[in-house]
C-alpha cells in the first residue's frame, strides 16, 4: 500500500555494476489500463527535474537500448530497440525475447543475459538480427553490463547495442582486396619461378584457395577430340571423387552450356554468381552444392594467337564473390598463368624457344613494373646488409631511381622517426624464424609519407656472395588509413560515452586526423553560445599564439576561412592566403606563423544548427584532394556527436543543479521516492520539522513505522492515503491535500496536510504544519461552548 512518500510507481534507478559505475535508466511505471492517464500538467515544482530530460536522451540514441530483470522479463527500451522487436515500449515490458523472436535466438540472448550476470563487468557480443518493423537486418556490437542496487542486489541486466554493419563492410572489403593482392602476388612469384608445367599448375591453385580463400580452383585442357571434353589437369581443394562423374565439355550442348566451356569457347571470362539459380549450371549443381560450392568464374588461358588452350576454374563458398575488382585481379593473373605456361613450353624448344624465353623475361619484367608490388633483394657483406636488386617500379611507386635505393643507408634514412626503432628491431629477428612480415611508414622522394608492407625472408647462403634476404615492397596505405580511422573513431565516440572533457575529445579527433593526413594541420573552432564569435576549441600542431589570436574571432564574410564558413554555412577553400580577399584583414597574422592555406567546413548538428569549424591548414599553397575532403566529411560528423553530447549533458546539469536547489530551500518539508519505495532525498525543512535523517528512514515502510506508532491508526492512514493517491491518478491531478497526524522523533506528534504529485519518475509528497492551527481551532470550540453557558 503506498505511503504519502511512494506510490509504487516507476521511477528514476540509480544502480552501479560491480566496478562502481553508476548507471541511470527512466522506466516506465507498471500500471494496469484503468492506472494509465494523462500526464499531468507541469507545475512550478516540475520545473527543472532531471527524469524527463534523461528519458528524451535515451529514446534519441541511436543505439538500442533495454534492461531486463534477471529473469529475462524486459523492464525498459528505448524507440530504437521497439523497431527491432516491432512493438511499443508498452507492449514489451513484462514480456521475454520467446515472445519476439525465434526459440533459438531467444536462448542465444538469455545465454548472454546470464553471462553478463556472471561476468565481472560489461560483456560484449556481436549479433546479426532481423529488425521485425521492416525486415532489414544489421550486424550488432552489443555490451550487457550486470546492474545492482546500492546494497549490491542484482536488479537485471543493462544492454546496448550499436549497428556495425558498414564497419564490417567496410573491413570485409579490406580483407578481400587484400587477399587478392597477396594472393595474385604470390602466383606470380609462382608463375617468375616455375620450371615445370604441371607443377605451376598445382602450385597456383593451391596459392589461390591458400591466398585467396577460394573453395575450389581447378585447371582444365579442351581436348580437339569428338566430346570436346574439357579435361582437369590440375586442382586444389576439391573434395575426393567430385571429378569422378563430372563431365564438362566446350561444345555448344548441354555439357558445355556451363562457364568453363563457355570460356573456352568464347575466350572471355565467364561468372557465375549464384549456383543455386544460375540456369546455366543445371547439369552440376547437385554435385557443386554438396561440395558448398555457391559461385564460381571461368577464365580462359590463351596462347599468343588468341586461341584458348586451358581454362582456369575458380569456386567459391559466397554467392555473389566474383565483383569486378576481383574479377579484374583474376582476369590478369589468368593472363600471368597462361603467360607463363607458355613460357615454360617454349623453354623446352630450340633456338626459337630461347629467342622466346629471352622475350618472356622481357615481358615479366613489364609486368613487375606494373605491380603494385617492389620486389627486392639484400645480401650480407662485410656484416652488413647491402641491398643487391630493387624493381624498377619503386620509381614509378616511391619517386626514387633504383641506384639511389642501392646506396647503403637509403631504407634507415626513409623510414618514419617514430617507427624507425621498431622496425629496426624487427629486422634484427629475421635470424630467428626466418621470414618476416612488418608495416611501417616510408618517405617517398617528394616528403610524403607512406604506409609499407615488407615481406621478406631468408633465401639461403652462398659460399661467394654470402646470406641473401628477398622481399616484397606494397603500398597499404589506403588500407591503413581505414583501419586509423576506425581506430580514431571508436576512441572518440568511447571518449564521449564515458564522459571526458570535449577538448581532450577534440584534440583527439583532430591527432588522428593528422595521423591520416601527414601533410595538414587540424584546427577545430567552436561557435559561442552568442552564436557569434567563435571559440577555440582543438588544434594540436597550430601554433599557441595563433590559437590564441584566433580565440573568439567573429563569424562574418571575408572573416578567414573559419569566420566565412560558418556565416556562409557552407565548405570555403582558399588555396592561398596571401592573395585570396577573404584573408585581408589576417593575412599579415597567418604570414606570421607561416600558414600559407586553409580549407574551412562547418560543424552542424542533428538540427541543421551551426556547431564551429573544422579546418586543414596544409604546408603549402594549394587545394584539398579528394582524400581530404572525405575524411572531413568523416570528422565534421564525429566532432558533432562530440558538441552535441557536450551540451546536453551541460544543460542537463544545469537542470538538475536549479531542481536541486529549488528542492533544498522549499519553505515546506519535501521527500523524494523511487518506484521501489526507497527515499531519494528529503530536504531540509523535512530534518527540521520531524527530526528523522535519510539513515533513520531509508525508505517508505520505515517511516510508516515511525510516523505512525499506533497500529490501528497506521491501517487508517495507509488506506486512506492509498485512496487519495488513486483518485488523483484516475482525474490527472495532484494528490488532494489529507490530514494526518505525524510522530515526530522527539515524541511530539503533530497535525499535517499531506499531498503529493509526480515529478517525472519520482513521487515527491508535501507537507503542510496545521498543529497550531487545529489547537487555535480547538481553544475557539472552547470559548464558544462558554458563551454558549453564559447566554444560556
Amino acid at each position: 500500500m503506498p505511503s504519502p512518500l511512494f506510490d509504487g510507481r516507476a521511477g528514476l534507478t540509480l544502480t552501479r555494476d560491480r566496478k562502481g559505475f553508476c548507471f541511470i535508466m527512466c522506466l516506465q511505471p507498471e500500471t494496469s489500463s484503468s492506472q494509465t492517464v494523462p500526464a499531468a500538467s507541469p507545475t512550478p515544482a516540475d520545473r527543472g527535474r532531471p527524469g524527463p530530460l534523461l528519458e528524451a536522451l535515451v529514446r534519441t540514441l541511436p543505439d538500442l537500448v533495454w534492461l531486463k530483470d534477471p529473469e529475462g522479463v524486459y523492464l525498459a527500451c528505448n524507440s530504437r530497440f521497439e523497431l527491432f522487436f516491432g512493438a511499443r515500449e508498452a507492449d514489451i515490458i513484462g514480456r521475454r525475447d520467446h515472445d519476439f523472436v525465434p526459440n533459438e535466438l531467444a536462448e542465444v540472448f538469455r545465454r548472454n543475459d546470464q553471462a553478463a550476470m556472471a561476468a565481472t563487468g560489461p560483456v560484449r557480443n556481436e549479433e546479426t538480427v532481423t529488425f521485425a518493423s521492416d525486415g532489414h537486418q544489421e550486424t550488432l556490437e552489443t555490451i550487457q553490463t550486470p546492474m545492482y542496487d546500492e546494497d549490491g542486489r542484482l536488479i537485471g541486466v543493462l544492454g546496448v547495442a550499436r549497428d556495425i554493419t558498414a564497419g564490417k563492410r567496410v573491413e570485409a572489403g579490406l580483407r578481400r582486396a587484400n587477399r587478392a593482392l597477396l594472393m595474385v602476388s604470390e602466383c606470380n612469384q609462382a608463375v617468375a619461378r616455375a620450371t615445370d608445367e604441371n607443377a605451376l599448375l598445382q602450385d597456383v591453385c593451391r596459392l589461390m584457395v591458400e591466398f585467396g580463400g577460394y573453395r575450389m580452383v581447378w585447371v582444365g585442357y579442351p581436348e580437339h577430340d569428338a566430346r570436346r571434353q574439357v579435361r582437369p589437369v590440375a586442382q586444389f581443394g576439391c573434395i575426393e571423387g567430385y571429378f569422378d562423374s563430372l563431365f564438362v565439355s566446350w561444345c555448344g550442348g548441354e555439357d558445355g552450356a556451363g562457364p568453363t566451356g563457355t570460356a573456352v569457347r568464347d575466350r572471355l571470362p565467364q561468372v557465375c554468381r549464384d549456383i543455386l539459380s544460375d540456369p546455366r549450371f543445371e547439369r552440376w549443381r547437385d554435385a557443386a552444392t554438396r561440395n558448398g560450392y555457391a559461385s564460381s568464374c571461368a577464365l580462359p588461358l590463351l596462347d599468343a594467337d588468341g586461341h584458348c588452350f586451358g581454362v582456369l576454374s575458380v569456386y567459391s563458398s559466397e554467392a555473389d564473390a566474383f565483383v569486378e575488382e576481383e574479377m579484374r585481379l583474376l582476369s590478369d593473373l589468368g593472363g600471368d598463368l597462361a603467360f607463363g605456361i607458355r613460357a615454360l613450353r617454349d623453354r623446352a624448344a630450340g633456338e626459337e624457344a630461347q629467342r622466346r624465353q629471352v622475350a618472356a623475361e622481357r615481358q615479366l619484367r613489364h609486368l613487375v613494373e606494373a605491380s603494385p608490388t617492389i620486389l627486392y633483394a639484400m645480401r650480407q657483406k662485410a656484416g652488413r646488409w647491402v641491398p643487391a636488386m630493387v624493381g624498377d617500379n619503386i620509381q614509378r611507386i616511391f619517386g626514387y631511381m633504383p641506384d639511389e635505393v642501392l646506396e647503403p643507408g637509403w631504407w634507415q634514412a626513409g623510414l618514419h622517426p617514430d617507427d624507425r626503432e621498431a622496425a629496426k628491431a624487427a629486422w634484427r629477428s629475421l635470424r630467428v624464424g626466418g621470414q618476416l612480415g612488418l608495416e611501417y611508414r616510408f618517405a617517398h622522394r617528394d616528403g610524403r609519407y607512406f604506409w609499407v608492407r615488407d615481406e621478406l625472408r631468408m633465401a639461403g647462403s652462398d659460399a661467394e656472395d654470402g646470406e641473401e634476404i628477398v622481399g616484397s615492397w606494397t603500398d597499404v596505405t589506403v588500407r591503413k588509413q581505414g583501419e586509423i580511422y576506425l581506430e580514431t573513431q571508436r576512441h572518440i565516440l568511447e571518449m564521449v560515452a564515458s564522459g571526458a572533457t570535449l577538448r581532450n575529445t577534440l584534440e583527439t579527433l583532430a591527432r588522428g586526423v593528422e595521423a591520416q593526413l601527414p601533410d595538414v594541420r587540424v584546427s577545430i573552432l567552436l561557435l559561442d553560445a552568442d552564436g557569434v564569435h567563435l571559440r577555440h576549441g582543438a588544434a594540436p600542431n597550430l601554433p599557441d599564439g595563433y590559437n590564441r589570436a584566433v580565440d573568439g574571432v567573429p563569424i562574418g564574410e571575408a572573416v578567414g576561412s573559419c569566420g566565412t564558413a560558418a556565416w556562409r554555412r557552407s565548405p570555403v577553400i582558399v588555396r592561398d592566403i596571401a592573395t585570396d580577399p577573404l584573408w585581408k584583414d589576417y593575412r599579415e597574422l597567418a604570414a606570421e606563423y607561416g600558414l600559407v592555406a586553409c580549407w574551412s567546413t562547418p560543424i552542424f548538428s542533428r538540427e541543421g544548427v551551426v556547431l564551429g569549424t573544422f579546418a586543414l591548414y596544409p604546408g603549402s599553397t594549394s587545394g584539398p584532394a579528394e582524400r581530404h575532403l572525405q575524411q572531413v566529411a568523416l570528422a565534421t560528423d564525429l566532432a558533432a556527436i562530440a558538441v552535441a553530447r557536450h551540451r546536453e549533458e551541460s544543460a542537463l546539469r544545469e537542470s538538475e543543479a536549479r531542481f536541486r536547489q529549488l528542492f533544498e530551500v522549499a519553505p515546506l518539508p519535501l521527500s523524494l521516492v523511487n518506484r521501489e519505495g526507497r527515499i531519494i532525498d528529503i530536504n531540509r525543512r523535512f530534518v527540521e520539522s520531524f527530526g528523522y535523517n535519510r539513515r533513520e528512514i531509508p525508505d517508505a515502510e520505515c517511516w510508516w513505522q515511525l510516523a505512525y506508532p499506533d497500529p490501528a491508526y497506521r491501517a487508517w492512514g495507509r488506506s486512506s492515503w492509498q485512496d487519495a493517491v488513486s483518485q488523483a491518478r484516475a482525474a490527472g491531478r495532484p494528490v488532494e491535500p489529507r490530514e494526518f497526524r505525524v510522530t515526530c522523533k522527539s515524541g511530539e506528534q503533530r497535525t499535517l496536510l499531506v499531498s503529493g504529485s509526480d515529478v517525472g519518475d519520482f513521487f515527491m509528497t508535501t507537507f503542510f504544519d496545521i498543529t497550531e492551527l487545529r489547537e487555535r481551532d480547538a481553544q475557539l470550540a472552547v470559548y464558544h461552548h462558554h458563551l454558549e453557558d453564559l447566554v444560556a
